[in-house]
């Protein structure tokens, strides 16, 4: 693949042609811990009827936003989650530059212990 049409890392700060300025366009940012709550209510939004979702989550709402936030604390350090301003959209990836992530493992760590008691995500591989 020619190199122009490889991924290429984003710069901080709003998408250039995004900016949320006098356009009319809706600024896209990396997310900061500030945003949680709202990437939170926007993702379990998105897959409240997901099957794959349903499946990995056994449907229990708590499990649900335990996953939520796994997916969120072990990337928005890393600056891998990206939003919209109004946080209505958003958009979670791993970085596969080869680093271990020693903090994205323990927040996994934390989030099957905390589903384990329930009896939870065993057979799902969580």
């Amino acid at each position: 693949m020619p190199p122009s049409l490889l991924p290429q890392e984003p710069e901080s700060g709003p998408v250039s042609g995004h900016s949320g300025s006098n356009d009319g366009g809706v600024g896209v940012r990396r997310a900061t811990v500030d945003d949680r709550e709202g990437v939170l209510a926007t993702v379990l939004a998105a897959f409240v009827a997901d099957p794959a979702w349903d499946f990995m989550t056994e449907r229990d709402p708590a499990v649900s936003r335990a996953f939520a936030e796994a997916l969120f604390d072990s990337r928005v350090g890393r600056g891998t989650v990206w939003v919209s301003d109004d946080l209505l959209s958003a958009s979670l990836w791993e970085r596969r530059d080869g680093e271990h992530d020693l903090e994205g493992a323990g927040v996994w760590r934390e989030f099957r212990a905390a589903v384990a008691p329930r009896g939870l995500g065993a057979h799902r591989g969580l």
